[in-house]
């Protein structure tokens, strides 16, 4: 039974070294509004993808992992969250709306 959290925690500990932001592009930007999506890789893999706009300020999280890997590897939505926003912060170009 120690074997398995043992396994679990290694992964969560290996994973959550890798979870990275790559790109972030606005899929939605016009004169009103704006939505902007970063996606996350989990080494080469796309993981997630977050999107933000001027209400969603906080993500919305989009898995594209399969579930049970969901599952299995303890992937930490709060993490994903976290990059994602410092992504945002630090790299998001200015809106059209917001010039």
């Amino acid at each position: 039974m120690g074997y398995i959290y043992l396994k679990i925690w290694l992964l969560n500990y290996i994973m959550d070294l890798d979870y990275n932001a790559t790109i972030g592009y606005y899929v939605v930007e016009s004169n009103d509004t704006w939505v902007y999506d970063v996606d996350i890789f989990l080494g080469d893999e796309l993981i997630a993808v977050v999107g933000f706009s001027p209400r969603q300020k906080t993500g919305a999280l989009y898995w594209q992992a399969e579930f049970k890997n969901i599952i299995e590897f303890n992937y930490s939505s709060e993490r994903i969250l976290e990059i994602a926003r410092d992504y945002r912060d630090t790299k998001r170009p200015v809106a059209l709306c917001e010039k």
